[in-house]
């Protein structure tokens, strides 16, 4: 059925592609949503343990040949540029 003075469309397929792309797109959408949602979930996780390691250590002395150490690798390590070829 039909309105009066509506035409059919001319693709009669229209309804058919109409729906899968709006349902792939609401898939993507939730799939989004959901993937948004467990990334916060894993992110929340990681700083709850951090902040708990933190609180476990916060008191402990500074361990100077472990921080020269670091020192000394970080400058090891420092950053060099890819030339184009």
């Amino acid at each position: 059925m039909k309105r009066r003075g509506e035409s059919v469309p001319e693709d009669p397929h229209f309804l058919e592609k109409f729906f899968l792309e709006t349902l792939v797109h609401q898939d993507i959408v939730t799939y989004t949503h959901g993937l948004r949602r467990k990334v916060q979930n894993v992110i929340h996780a990681r700083v709850e343990v951090l902040g708990k390691t933190y609180e476990l250590v916060e008191s402990f002395g500074t361990n100077h040949g472990a921080l020269a150490e670091l020192q000394g690798n970080s400058e090891a390590y420092n950053f060099e540029y890819f030339v184009d070829s």
